[in-house]
């Protein structure tokens, strides 16, 4: 017998997000270097993650030939976990179309 997949899909619309842009970033942009461009999608994801809310996080918006990944900062790394700094970085040249919602959560 297979388990039941549950799938959970939540997208986000530009104009509505766009006016909770200020309290967005009031509660989750401390500590943050937001990418220029993609501030807030940044946050909308930051904002399903409270435990993220003081840790130090950069986003870097590169061609580095993966969707997204995440390490921390090289030079923290001897810091306690709560005192790193995180780095995310989001490919800019990815092959394909981008026709696709501001953001989509999914979930199992």
């Amino acid at each position: 017998m297979q388990a039941a997949e549950i799938s959970v899909v939540r997208e986000y619309e530009e104009i509505a997000e766009q006016q909770r842009y200020d309290q967005l970033l009031l509660e989750f942009g401390n500590n943050k270097e937001l990418p220029p461009g993609y501030e807030l999608q940044a946050l909308l994801a930051l904002s399903h993650y409270p435990e993220l809310k003081d840790i130090k996080i950069r986003f870097i918006v590169d061609d580095v030939g993966i969707p997204l990944s995440s390490r921390p900062l090289w030079t923290s790394l001897l810091r306690s976990a709560k005192n790193r700094t995180y780095i995310v970085v989001i490919d800019n040249h990815l092959d394909g179309p981008r026709d696709v919602p501001l953001i989509t959560e999914s979930a199992l």
